[in-house]
């Protein structure tokens, strides 16, 4: 990922003139292991984000399945990549104090700083796209000066990878829970599951989790 604004790179902090972005783009993407003749590229509308001290825009990941958002994951890359941080809260923006993941190191709650309208917003905009396709999405959004703007999604978020053993026990039983089936064949009955109430009930899976890993 490469991010331009006022003729810089934002990641590596190289001045690049607007003649010199494609050249730029193709050394930079030539050296990549995953980067080959046939290789799609995508170029989207940099985003400021709402704090603007920040450089780079954070990263707002809702896991949702089933109509429902379950985690919100949020990611600064701003600074060195060793300092790059990530953290995990539901959708009320409670902090989730187990780890999830290990990509990023963890993030003091404080540095989360949006109003939590806002963060409402985007999360209610996962959820509405949930309902339509109800099986395990990760949706990410950035925040803009104007709200939330929607990036990407994945079905396969991070690959499966680096995921702690809670955070691998909950996106995995979302995935039985709320099966991938586009036909709509798939035979779910979560409100047994959830006993009426999803977001209660799943806190209590996370905390039984918790014990059966002795955390």
């Amino acid at each position: 990922m490469l991010l331009f604004r006022s003729g810089k790179e934002l990641f590596s902090g190289q001045t690049v003139l607007k003649e010199e972005v494609k050249d730029f783009c193709l050394r930079k993407f030539s050296a990549g292991r995953f980067v080959n003749e046939a290789t799609n590229f995508l170029i989207e509308e940099f985003v400021q984000d709402r704090d603007p001290s920040l450089v780079v825009p954070r990263d707002f990941k809702v896991y949702a399945a089933g109509g429902h958002a379950w985690l919100v994951q949020v990611i600064n890359r701003n600074g060195p990549k060793e300092t790059w941080t990530s953290q995990f809260l539901f959708r009320d923006m409670e902090n989730i104090r187990d780890p999830i993941q290990t990509t990023y190191s963890r993030a003091d709650r404080r540095n989360i700083c949006v109003e939590k309208d806002v963060f409402s917003e985007l999360v209610n905009h996962a959820e509405r796209v949930s309902e339509e396709i109800p099986y395990l999405l990760r949706l990410d959004f950035y925040v803009g000066k104007s709200g939330p703007v929607f990036g990407e999604f994945t079905t396969y978020p991070f690959a499966g990878k680096r995921y702690t053993a809670v955070g691998d026990r909950m996106l995995s039983q979302l995935m039985e829970i709320f099966p991938d089936d586009v036909c709509g064949q798939a035979d779910i009955h979560h409100a047994d599951l959830f006993d009426g109430n999803r977001f209660t009930a799943w806190r209590r899976q996370l905390c039984s989790i918790r014990r059966s890993l002795g955390v």
